[in-house]
């Protein structure tokens, strides 16, 4: 993807205004690629800042565990294609979940997951087995994945990474994701 071919895209996909402002929050000059620039703009309206108001609206009711996957090396289950550089993708952890599972039948299992992301996936097995058996990921306590609170400030999102799990908060995410750009655009007051 060029820069025109950017600018193109998001033109043809909001109404003018709206897409000026796309591109006044996503410009080409802040990512390594036109490519990365308009995933991070999809990702973010589409998948984080959907994903975080819903997580808000359940954590009021029911206890709620939040998780990003942003491993940006995990091997990649489909095949090369010229010009693409695969990171962290929808679905991309699955393989890390299910043993050899590798996207399918038009998947392909690019490598084998080497000692850290073994152990990573080993983490992240124990917790969703945890969390289907008592609805806690971390089997007792609130450790090493918080329980996902509306409060300010406070550890609420697992980051699935190599080398290690770790956790941001809610208001990390929503910077990160340029939430207070989209959130009034979706119709959330988060």
């Amino acid at each position: 993807m060029t820069a025109a071919q950017y600018e193109a895209s998001i033109r043809s996909s909001y109404p003018p205004g709206a897409a000026d402002a796309v591109l006044a929050e996503y410009p080409v000059s802040k990512y390594p690629s036109p490519q990365l620039a308009s995933s991070a703009a999809g990702t973010d309206l589409l998948l984080a800042c959907t994903a975080r108001h819903v997580v808000h609206l359940w954590a009021k009711s029911v206890p709620v565990y939040q998780y990003e996957f942003n491993y940006q090396n995990a091997p990649y289950y489909f095949p090369e294609m010229p010009g693409f550089v695969p990171l962290a993708s929808h679905t991309i952890d699955l393989q890390f979940l299910f043993s050899n599972w590798h996207g399918g039948q038009l998947g392909v299992n690019s490598r084998s997951l080497n000692a850290q992301e073994t152990m990573l996936s080993d983490e992240l097995v124990a917790a969703w087995t945890n969390f289907a058996r008592t609805g806690n990921p971390n089997g007792s306590g609130n450790s090493p994945w918080p329980q996902f609170t509306n409060q300010s400030g406070a550890p609420a999102i697992l980051s699935e990474n190599v080398p290690s799990l770790s956790t941001f908060t809610d208001a990390q995410f929503a910077a990160e994701h340029h939430c207070a750009f989209w959130d009034p655009i979706l119709g959330y007051g988060t």
